[in-house]
């Protein structure tokens, strides 16, 4: 998952931020429905993004 960040963070970091959440969103979605036992995104930080 951190690979796939990465290669997208490499194009744009604002996306990769987005398809973070977006997974990050799924995960603690399944965690709610018993799905999975804990949110395997969640130690994984957000890029920096200079303004």
């Amino acid at each position: 998952m951190e690979d796939y960040l990465n290669e997208v963070a490499k194009k744009s970091k604002p996306l990769a931020n987005k398809r973070l959440r977006l997974i990050k969103a799924l995960f603690n979605h399944g965690v709610k429905r018993n799905w999975f036992r804990f949110n395997p995104a969640s130690g994984i930080d957000y890029f920096g993004v200079e303004k």
